[in-house]
């Protein structure tokens, strides 16, 4: 049983994978804030193969494996004190599947919580009266929904939906062009723009509802 309160979250690495589900993530994207400047920081780490010559057009960007990218994260959370926080339990999932090393694995995994559950609490404890519709696949408790809920405002090419296809039509180009991204059509190189953007502001976002929902909750509780 372990317990949270509101200054390991404000310092906390938000992470969030964007990929298909019939295959390993593509990209992760991971935001703190730096304990010497107060700044954000934030990088996505490309893990797909075909998609590193995308990465390399955009600054935030860095092409480093799954593994690759929680070394470094681990030396972060370690060195710092830092707890990781990721939007329900894929990103466990995902950790637990493609991180060979077992000992950075049960490192990542020991300080890792799922954000959703705290804002559940927030949100049945302090707003009652609101209710998120259900749609199918994707449940109830969506992190947009929680977003909107604390007037977290997201540019509309950015929101939920997308992702996938948008994935989806970029990686067969980026086949079809032997991986030269300058080599795309203007269209998915704005769904590649997008596909980031979304990411972005998921992890962005996830820490300004996380951090809404405990300065209300003050402490939450994980275990049994």
């Amino acid at each position: 049983m372990q317990r949270i309160t509101l200054e390991p979250v404000s310092r906390a690495i938000y992470i969030d994978f964007e990929g298909n589900v019939d295959r390993e993530p593509t990209f992760l994207g991971s935001h703190h804030i730096d304990a010497k400047t107060g700044t954000d920081i934030f990088t996505q780490y490309v893990h797909e193969d075909i998609f590193r010559s995308a990465a390399k057009t955009k600054a935030q960007c860095v092409n480093k494996s799954i593994e690759e990218a929680f070394e470094h994260l681990a030396t972060i959370a370690y060195r710092e004190n830092r707890i990781f926080l990721a939007w329900s339990s894929r990103e466990k999932l995902a950790i637990e599947t493609f991180i060979a090393n077992e000992k950075l694995k049960e490192f990542v995994l020991s300080r890792l919580f799922d954000s959703k559950r705290v804002a559940r609490r927030w949100k049945n404890r302090f707003h009652r009266n609101v209710t998120f519709e259900r749609l199918p696949r994707h449940g109830r408790h969506r992190l947009s929904e929680y977003m909107n809920l604390i007037g977290y405002h997201v540019p509309s090419t950015a929101g939920p939906g997308n992702t996938g296809q948008r994935l989806r039509t970029v990686r067969e180009q980026l086949v079809r062009r032997n991986g030269d991204y300058e080599n795309l059509t203007a269209v998915s190189k704005g769904k590649w723009t997008k596909v980031l953007s979304h990411n972005y502001h998921d992890c962005v976002g996830m820490r300004e509802v996380t951090l809404a929902a405990m300065k209300d909750l003050r402490t939450f509780k994980f275990g049994k």
